[in-house]
């Protein structure tokens, strides 16, 4: 009789940990159907230094 009831007061945690364990893995694919929106860092002006570099060297 103790072992049936030292078992059933396993089956409670057992049951949270395995929710828990599993939530993570199921929602997974429920993020995954939204459109994404990537954020992206302005993009740096071209200022032209390369082309100014290449005259100079071309020069000297």
């Amino acid at each position: 009789m103790t072992g049936l009831l030292r078992t059933l007061a396993w089956v409670p945690r057992a049951l949270i940990l395995t929710v828990a364990l599993a939530a993570p893995v199921l929602a997974a694919p429920a993020l995954d159907q939204k459109p994404r929106s990537i954020i992206e860092a302005p993009q740096p002006k071209n200022t032209g230094i390369g082309f100014v570099l290449l005259m100079s060297l071309r020069r000297g």
